[in-house]
């Protein structure tokens, strides 16, 4: 399989010019979220909210990389972040360490604790790692609950101090709410950008195809260490600014119930986007509080909600919306060499047509920028060889391989009429 990738110079100028505008838009957007909780006067009530929506987001941002990225299970988020957490409250008050530097530590531990959990049980798969996830947040939780003299135990640790810069304090509710917001933000776009690196294209190759992966060379397991090592590391990260936020912790925010709570904020938004683990853990904090209006039957509107986004929306909120804004279209057929067709999406036209062979099918594939009547003839056309099975089981299964296959199709979408090819949905990426 082999591409040509086109210089920069043969990129559309409305496509440079849209990535800006649309930078610009999510710096203002971070800007505007970051100075809120200074300017506004909210209180203490969802000034909390707020901080647990931002803390609990950070950690859900590490599943993912580990789930959505990478397609693996971890149902012991809940253990990691109550590592960060446990770090930050004994390092501030039994041993009267400043906030920072065991921040950090927190950080590290969890990371460890995440590589070292990947690293023995990562070559199992399916319901076997999610037992052994589970198994090390039940082994987690007795620890905390049981080693008294260490942990405090059921009472809880209170009295955490908060951050303190240059002589700034953080002790303000506000302030701190804004730091977490901050801090939010970069770890978002860290793992926005990780998926379009060649280790994000390396877990998303593990993750629509384990065993094409590694014939084309990714070190699958190495990959998937790596992945549930960032995902320890971002819910060490949140637990650490929990704890710094609400200045008391106890063993029960850290059981198994907070890891199906993380899973489910992943799963609600969008487990593939940044924006929509973001999204779906400030649905699951804040519609429950704007529900309470219905008193004794508020839990059951909420559960039914959710239940039904799930059931109607399976690729979260903010995949939802992906699939509108880029759903393919028929723009015409012709007649070459085989089974052909055009389809166009928002921001890119595919003109692709089939060449069967005895072993593969061969996909003819060129680029052109979308516009009402689609300029086929530019010099920037891109031509993609790209080879898949010579009998998928499926359709989906066709297009799924496609993407795996050096991560060239991020998304791509087949045909609903039974003619055999698939359809990019998204910007071109290269290999």
């Amino acid at each position: 399989m082999s591409g040509i990738v086109p210089s920069e110079a043969h990129k559309p100028v409305t496509g440079r010019r849209t990535g800006q505008g649309r930078g610009l838009l999510i710096v203002f957007a971070a800007a505007m979220t970051v100075v809120a909780p200074l300017l506004l006067p909210m209180t203490a009530y969802y000034l909390n909210l707020l901080m647990q929506a931002s803390t609990y987001a950070v950690a859900v941002l590490g599943l993912t990389i580990v789930l959505g990225y990478t397609g693996k299970i971890n149902l012991a988020q809940a253990g990691f972040f109550g590592l960060g957490a446990y770090s930050v409250a004994l390092g501030t008050v039994s041993f009267g360490l400043p906030f920072w530097p065991v921040l950090f530590a927190g950080i590290v531990i969890a990371s460890v604790a995440g590589f070292v959990l990947g690293l023995t049980s990562l070559r199992l798969g399916g319901h076997y790692l999610a037992m052994v996830t589970i198994s090390f947040q039940q082994i987690l939780m007795l620890v905390l609950t049981n080693w008294i003299s260490l942990t405090r135990g059921p009472d809880g640790i209170p009295g955490i101090a908060r951050p303190i810069v240059f002589g700034f304090s953080f002790a303000d509710s506000g302030t701190y709410l804004a730091l977490c917001i901050g801090v939010l933000w970069v770890v978002g776009f860290c793992v926005g950008r990780l998926k379009h690196g060649k280790l994000g294209r390396a877990m998303q190759a593990v993750r629509d195809n384990e065993l094409a992966a590694g014939v084309v060379g990714v070190d699958t397991y190495r990959t998937k260490v790596i992945a549930f090592t960032l995902c320890a590391l971002f819910g060490g990260l949140g637990g650490g600014l929990f704890a710094g936020g609400f200045t008391y912790i106890s063993p029960d925010q850290f059981g198994f119930a907070g890891s199906v709570v993380f899973l489910t904020m992943a799963l609600l938004g969008g487990v593939r986007s940044p924006f929509g683990a973001a999204l779906g853990t400030a649905l699951l904090i804040l519609l429950p509080e704007s529900l309470r209006f219905l008193k004794v039957t508020y839990l059951a509107v909420y559960g039914g909600a959710v239940i039904l986004l799930m059931v109607f929306m399976p690729e979260g909120i903010w995949g939802f919306l992906e699939t509108l804004r880029g759903f393919p279209m028929r723009v015409s057929d012709s007649s070459v060499g085989g089974d052909a067709g055009q389809f166009h999406t928002t921001r890119w036209t595919l003109v692709f047509h089939t060449l069967p062979t005895p072993k593969t099918r061969r996909f003819n594939a060129s680029w052109s920028p979308f516009h009402s009547t689609p300029n086929l003839s530019s010099d920037w056309i891109q031509l993609w060889w790209v080879h898949v099975p010579s009998s998928p089981k499926k359709e989906d299964d066709q297009c799924e391989t496609t993407a795996t296959y050096g991560g060239l199709f991020p998304s791509c979408q087949c045909p609903q009429d039974g003619r055999r090819g698939c359809c990019l949905r998204g910007g071109r990426t290269r290999h």
